[in-house]
């Protein structure tokens, strides 16, 4: 098992694959990771990518608002 604080775009693909992170930053790794907490003192939503964007929650609120400028 792989912890990591911030993931970082120098990990190889293996890495990357099997992995436990924890981030405040949403990107490749979030839209495909096994599952997500969106944690604000307790855990608010938990889920895939797609059913927290389909919630429309906090995390689609942040991951559309970090999105944006590159959409």
């Amino acid at each position: 098992m792989l912890l990591f604080d911030e993931p970082s775009a120098s990990l190889d693909p293996t890495a990357e694959h099997t992995m436990i992170f924890s981030t405040h930053r949403f990107g490749n790794l979030t839209q495909h990771a096994n599952l997500i907490l969106y944690i604000d003192e307790t855990v608010q939503e938990a889920g895939t990518h797609d059913e927290l964007m389909k919630k429309g929650g906090e995390y689609a609120r942040i991951w559309n608002l970090q999105a944006k400028p590159f959409i």
